[in-house]
């Protein structure tokens, strides 16, 4: 790869022309896009027309594992004080704008972090308590369904289609990278 950058710069052309050299299956080196790059152009098509998920349920999930938590005395489920933290920390995030909406690459982008956060080994080497990474997985579920909920608003039907199909995209390579 290091002989793919000149002293100073980074030469993707070059990167394009070497996987597409080892992959056989790769016919154009344009192919080799990143998922983001592939699915980027969607996302601000659904922003000109406004479309924004509500992402009260999903603040309500936060807000409920963080009121049992309280009223617990500060144990819930083996939940670890640092965990609390991150969900209060997630929370104020989400409800500093005042309004409980988000674009959907936002949402896209908080699925994903939730999947990262659930693999997450802290410096200690150990892992999400068991009882975060529930809560982690109803959190991912219920953006996921916010952001279904969301494509009901929207009138554009290629791009409904669009949003779907890079939905499935992130889905598919999310569960490819850490089957």
């Amino acid at each position: 790869a290091w002989s793919m950058m000149g002293r100073d710069k980074w030469n993707p052309s070059a990167f394009e022309k070497h996987w597409a050299g080892l992959r056989s299956d790769v016919a154009n080196p344009a192919s080799l896009l990143t998922l983001k790059r592939i699915t980027a152009p969607t996302f601000p098509r659904a922003r000109n027309q406004g479309i924004q998920a509500d992402i009260t349920s999903v603040v309500n999930v936060i807000d409920d594992v963080i009121t049992r938590f309280d009223r617990a005395g500060g144990g819930l489920g083996g939940i670890k004080p640092t965990e609390i933290s991150a969900l209060r920390e997630r929370k104020a995030n989400l409800t500093a704008s005042g309004t409980n909406t988000m674009w959907l690459d936002g949402l896209h982008d908080m699925v994903s972090d939730f999947k990262a956060k659930a693999r997450e080994i802290a410096p200690d080497g150990t892992g999400p308590s068991r009882f975060y990474n529930k809560v982690l997985g109803d959190l991912e579920r219920t953006a996921d369904t916010t952001y279904l909920r969301a494509l009901r608003k929207v009138k554009d039907k290629t791009l409904v289609k669009e949003l779907l199909t890079t939905r499935k995209l992130y889905r598919e390579t999310m569960s490819d990278l850490y089957a």
